[in-house]
């Protein structure tokens, strides 16, 4: 297997990302926000939004997308992981998480959250792999997409922040 190398999302990646997520994004209604915030990360990147791709011999097989939480503090935000099909099941989605925790973690992030409806079967292998990486559903707000369909928060990070976080509600 050859290897890929992790590098910042770049304006010439949009079409080539723009692909892999028409072909890796199986719900049809989210797809346009998850295009529109790839654009962000690749011709407006900031502390908000910013992307990580893999490549491959000079091929995109896989992204990342991620920032902060505008206005707070600490809260690193996942907004989303491809990976094309040829290439999952490599580790390829699990290294751009890493390498996202990193980042965040240099910026000071306490924690990282991600967003999703509660699609299934659609999303299971989605959030499968969240679960994998370390994220577990933090909380959920019902009927928010529409009827019976959720949005799942998940949360990855230190749990010593939680008992900071509950220590200082206690004065």
């Amino acid at each position: 297997m050859r290897t890929a190398s992790i590098r910042d999302l770049r304006e010439s990646d949009l079409d080539a990302a723009h692909k892999l997520l028409r072909g890796a994004v199986p719900v049809a209604s989210q797809l346009a926000a998850l295009l529109s915030m790839v654009e962000l990360a690749a011709l407006t990147p900031g502390t908000e939004q910013c992307g990580l791709v893999a490549d491959m011999a000079g091929q995109l097989v896989a992204i990342a997308v991620y920032g902060e939480y505008a206005g707070a503090a600490g809260a690193g935000r996942l907004h989303l992981v491809a990976v094309d099909d040829r290439h999952r099941r490599r580790g390829l989605g699990t290294l751009l998480i890493e390498r996202v925790g990193t980042k965040l973690e240099s910026r000071s992030a306490r924690f990282l959250l991600t967003e999703l409806p509660d699609e299934h079967p659609a999303l299971t292998d989605y959030f499968a792999f969240l679960r994998a990486s370390g994220f577990a559903e933090e909380s959920r707000v019902p009927d928010f997409y529409r009827d019976g369909v959720a949005l799942v928060l998940m949360r990855r990070g230190r749990e010593e922040g939680r008992e900071q976080r509950a220590e200082s509600r206690n004065c």
